[in-house]
């Protein structure tokens, strides 16, 4: 993959990249090789980057490198001490009740150590929709989510 990363920003300790939906920021079992956000980015570079935090392969949005290992380690610990805040952003269909709220849907363990969201009973499994042009609503809301309470395990 030798697709250009759109670059965000930039400067000597640190780069900030656009990660398209489909590619995994780090190498991955399944893809091919050089085929990781990290490995297109050092070639587009000409340099070594550092991960500093990570995104889902069909995630998209903005991921943080070090050019540096100084960097990377106080990147690390800024994150680690809660100095830089993650925002998560998504559009969805319908438009909410109120105009916010809070997710308190309660995690259990899953597979290599992870947590996920327990299945909440009036969603179900798969296609949410069988005829998109009857169900789907017409309205689209964005949404900005915050972490408050931090973990050493991914939040999904």
């Amino acid at each position: 993959m030798d697709l250009p990363l759109t670059v965000l920003f930039a400067d000597n300790d640190l780069v900030v990249v656009d990660k398209p939906s489909g590619l995994p920021t780090v190498p991955a079992p399944d893809a091919p090789p050089g085929g990781c956000v990290r490995s297109v980015l050092e070639r587009q570079l000409g340099s070594p980057v550092w991960v500093v935090h990570r995104l889902d392969r069909d995630t998209s949005g903005v991921l943080l490198f070090a050019r540096t290992a100084d960097a990377h380690r106080g990147l690390c610990q800024a994150f680690e001490e809660r100095r830089i805040r993650k925002a998560y952003a998504a559009f969805t269909l319908g438009v909410p009740a109120g105009r916010d709220g809070r997710i308190t849907t309660p995690l259990h363990p899953a597979r290599r150590g992870m947590e996920r969201a327990d299945r909440l009973p009036h969603v179900p499994r798969g296609r949410l929709f069988s005829d998109p042009a009857k169900s789907v609503p017409s309205e689209v809301s964005f949404f900005l989510f915050f972490k408050h309470k931090g973990t050493q395990r991914q939040r999904r």
